[in-house]
């Protein structure tokens, strides 16, 4: 059961420890309704609602208490082909913020251009410092960013 923090009884959410050890799903009938309202109501959204590869809608908040819910409709039966031609496709690398890179003769330096007109929420200009101290501050959290950093000589 999820309720609210209660610390005369002990009870913490995810959100004042940190981290939830559970994720949750959850089919309905209209996940955009859903997510709207939810949205609506003070939740967080973690990207857009997207219909995935294997027949569900889904989209994903974070609730006011630091729960991530996974909400999805289901809405078609593909074929195992189709599954993975799908996949395939939305699994694809996609640049978010690179327009162009390239990779030196000797393999060893990658370049990054950051795509023209990229802003934060507040409109303000995003930079080449702005997504290396983004980059650092991952690689110093994360394992998967130490292992990478652990391997380049500079940023």
């Amino acid at each position: 059961m999820l309720g609210p923090e209660n610390a005369s009884m002990g009870k913490r959410t995810a959100k004042s420890l940190g981290a939830s050890p559970a994720s949750l799903f959850l089919y309905v009938e209209n996940v955009d309704k859903v997510v709207s309202k939810a949205l609506s109501l003070g939740a967080t959204g973690k990207g857009p609602v997207t219909d995935m590869f294997w027949g569900d809608r889904c989209g994903t908040i974070v609730d006011t208490d630091g729960y991530a819910w996974m909400v999805g409709t289901h809405k078609a039966e593909p074929t195992t082909k189709e599954m993975k031609a799908k996949m395939l496709e939305q699994m694809r690398p996609q640049p978010q913020m690179v327009g162009k890179w390239g990779l030196s003769d000797d393999k060893l330096t990658y370049t990054f251009e950051l795509r023209d007109g990229l802003k934060f929420h507040d409109g303000s200009a995003v930079t080449a410092d702005d997504v290396v101290a983004s980059i650092r501050r991952w690689a110093a959290r994360d394992g998967g960013g130490q292992h990478m950093m652990a391997r380049v000589k500079d940023l």
